[in-house]
């Protein structure tokens, strides 16, 4: 039988509850990552959060990876490239004429 839940070698989630810090494995289950306690699992959020109330993560060791708005990933950061800044044009004036038709300005 596979598990849902797939164990990252040697990394570990640093996790405190009411002041109590615990140490334990770190499993994904698609790109998100999750912390083994004595019951399950539980999704580490952003911020330092999780799914259950007062449980918080500290620290994820063992393993490279970045935070985003969902809560953490395994890996680098994505480089997002800004798209270049394109330079508005301005419309071309009207050229202005004076009463005999002739051309005063460009």
């Amino acid at each position: 039988m596979s598990s849902l839940f797939q164990h990252v070698e040697k990394a570990t989630v640093v996790l405190v509850n009411n002041g109590i810090y615990t140490e334990s494995f770190l499993f994904t289950r698609g790109e998100e990552l999750y912390a083994q306690t004595k019951t399950g699992y539980v999704r580490l959020l952003a911020s330092e959060l999780t799914t259950y109330g007062s449980l918080r993560w500290k620290a994820i060791e063992g393993v490279e990876f970045h935070t985003t708005h969902a809560g953490p990933r395994l890996g680098k950061a994505p480089v997002v490239v800004p798209e270049p800044v394109k330079k508005s044009r301005r419309p071309k004036r009207k050229p202005t004429y004076d009463r005999n038709g002739h051309q005063l300005s460009a």
